[in-house]
């Protein structure tokens, strides 16, 4: 059995706790009673629910132990330390002999009170050593109730109120302007925070706004930049941060609200993004201009790799495109962007007629005809085109292009085409309707 041998080191004993467990913790300092070692789990000191157990020394004490819990703790920290009790219970009469053991454990259990007290005063708030001046003593407990601990201009402490004629000592470790200033615009002057009045959180009003949920503002804003160079700022960013994006997925959204006149917030327009594409490397989107016509909020212009106005058929035109359902100017249809119609190719009748149902739905206002050469013929080539006219061209042969709200139609008079002149423009002649193939053509 070993003896008891108190030490110069502090006699404490720290762990970290992870998962749930009683210990048991080891002691890792000698103690003289089990009732002298204390537990503080998370930093509180308990007063019961743990037992101690030590390994017993020689001539009495302890040499170490073991602390166990009742109860399970988990990430939290404990700290065992020595609090003995300085009290002395031996006693030795005159004429009994010494018992050298009995009081070796007495000198000890001394050390150990005496070890346990320069713990505690190393962890003290403690005058240095080269002051020579005994440091004054605290307020009593009336004068420092409910105050600040600080220092006079001697460095004797003084129960300081937190007013100015209180706080005026305390400068070399406190920017007491901050307690004596008169009010709490000085406050905001000395921290730069400007002058406006005091304002509280709230999401619309008079108050700072909050930033991680939905605000209203009632003035302008505005965001500004003052960098000087080329880079585009400032930057207002919406982020659809989704972790399953798919086509047809709305992005962020700027709307436009109005008050109608039955007091009803009405949505008048509005400019969203969307998904027409989420695959990597293959990325994209349109954007939509929605506005408000007759009570109903409906796409107007859709932006993608050209421009779409309103609901025509064919949808994106392209790089640089425009497809739209009418062109107008001044109020007035351009020509020419009503619907055009061309006929298949047709065999020519000669002595007879050729329609074609346009499917227009009315008379056309323009329509014509032309040849277009198969084989060479009169010094025309494959592909060369002739207008047809529309009277005959004499007594004999001719031909005519007419229109009603079903059909176009060429009606050929004689037994031949009517005469054309030759390409070179050296005669005219009646051309062979074997080489040449109709084709007719109207505008609404």
């Amino acid at each position: 059995m070993a003896k008891l041998q108190p030490t110069n080191a502090d006699p404490v004993s720290q762990y970290t706790v992870t998962s749930a467990t009683v210990g048991p913790f080891v002691v890792g300092f000698p103690f003289a009673n089990t009732t002298d070692v204390k537990i503080a789990v998370g930093g509180i000191t308990l007063s019961s629910g743990y037992s101690v157990s030590g390994t017993a020394a020689e001539e009495g004490g302890f040499t170490g132990g073991t602390v166990t819990l009742d109860t399970a703790i988990s990430s939290t920290t404990v700290m065992i330390y020595l609090d003995p009790d300085p009290s002395r219970s031996d006693d030795y009469d005159d004429g009994r002999d010494f018992n050298l053991g009995e009081i070796d454990f007495a000198f000890d259990r001394q050390h150990l009170v005496l070890n346990a007290l320069m713990w505690l005063v190393k962890r003290s708030l403690r005058q240095p050593r080269k002051e020579t001046a005994g440091i004054g003593e605290l307020p009593d407990q009336s004068t420092r109730a409910l105050r600040f601990l600080g220092f006079d201009a001697n460095g004797d402490p003084i129960a300081a109120a937190g007013t100015s004629g209180d706080l005026s000592p305390v400068t070399a470790f406190v920017n007491d302007s901050i307690f004596t200033l008169a009010d709490a615009a000085a406050l905001k002057a000395l921290l730069t925070l400007g002058t406006a009045a005091d304002k509280n959180t709230g999401l619309s009003g008079d108050a700072v706004p909050v930033l991680n949920q939905s605000n209203t503002w009632d003035g302008d804003q505005t965001v500004r930049s003052t960098d000087g160079g080329a880079t585009a700022l400032p930057v207002w960013t919406l982020f659809r941060d989704s972790a399953s994006p798919a086509v047809a997925d709305f992005l962020g959204k700027y709307r436009w609200l109005m008050r109608n006149d039955a007091a009803e917030a009405v949505e008048a327009a509005v400019l969203v993004s969307q998904i027409l594409n989420a695959a990597d490397g293959a990325e994209s989107t349109q954007v939509i201009v929605r506005t408000l016509v007759a009570g109903t909020l409906a796409d107007r212009l859709k932006i993608i790799n050209g421009l779409v106005v309103g609901s025509p058929t064919g949808g994106d035109p392209g790089a640089g495109g425009v497809n739209a359902v009418s062109y107008k100017a001044n109020g007035a249809d351009l020509p020419y962007q009503t619907p055009i119609v061309y006929s298949p190719e047709l065999t020519i009748s000669v002595g007879g007629q050729v329609t074609w149902a346009h499917g227009l739905g009315a008379s056309p206002r323009h329509f014509g005809g032309y040849l277009e050469c198969i084989s060479t013929d009169i010094g025309y080539e494959v592909g060369d085109r002739v207008e047809l006219g529309a009277h005959p061209s004499n007594a004999i042969t001719g031909q005519s292009v007419w229109a009603n709200a079903t059909f176009l139609g060429c009606s050929h008079f004689g037994t031949n085409l009517g005469y054309i002149a030759n390409k070179d423009g050296a005669a005219s002649t009646r051309p062979n309707e074997a080489k040449w193939r109709l084709y007719l053509w109207a505008i609404a």
